[in-house]
């Protein structure tokens, strides 16, 4: 069923871990309209997005964009407002953090087959600065199956309560990539299927 409630277990498994998995959630009518957007950015890309992997040395006609940066509201930010994946999702960040939020950003990455660059370890909140306070939460949504082979994403269960760890810019890229040290170890990786 689409656009659920978050349940007393999905929002006890949040808190538990600082990751929950929210499958079928989305209408399909309207990831497809989203996808429709961001091929639009990407056809665009160099008018309209950044290249998160940006080498030092490449002057920016030679960017590779290894990961491509945008707004999908860049294209359509009336359309994407009221569409309802975004009202639900800001509603169900509400709930798992148990205060209500406010939607701030969009952000599209897209990694080129073969040449895509990986994106390293990080917490958002690093790039986020300390002036949200754990009061900001991530809602990431896959436009096709990821696994482990084609870059899912990756966490460590209860990392956060463990504060912001140090970051540093990623060495040979000019772009504002931060990069952490984790004990991989704890990583749990999470594919998901369309």
């Amino acid at each position: 069923m689409p656009y659920p409630k978050a349940s007393a277990e999905q929002i006890a498994a949040f808190q538990r871990d600082g990751y929950l998995v929210v499958r079928d959630a989305i209408v399909p009518e309207e990831l497809t309209r989203l996808q429709a957007i961001c091929d639009d950015l990407l056809a665009n890309k160099e008018k309209v997005a950044f290249d998160w992997a940006w080498e030092a040395g490449d002057d920016r006609e030679h960017r590779k964009f290894k990961i491509v940066q945008t707004s999908p509201s860049l294209l359509a930010r009336d359309e994407l407002a009221k569409e309802r994946f975004r009202i639900w999702a800001t509603e169900f960040a509400s709930d798992l953090l148990g205060r209500p939020v406010e939607f701030w950003y969009d952000q599209f990455l897209a990694k080129p087959p073969h040449e895509g660059a990986r994106t390293p370890w990080h917490q958002d909140e690093a790039y986020w600065g300390r002036n949200l306070d754990e009061r900001g939460i991530t809602c990431w949504l896959a436009f096709h199956d990821v696994d482990v082979e084609n870059g899912c994403m990756h966490f460590v269960p209860g990392a956060h309560r463990e504060g912001i760890i140090p970051h540093r810019s990623k060495e040979n890229v000019q772009s504002d990539l931060l990069v952490c040290d984790v004990d991989e170890s704890r990583a749990v990786p999470i594919p998901l299927k369309l």
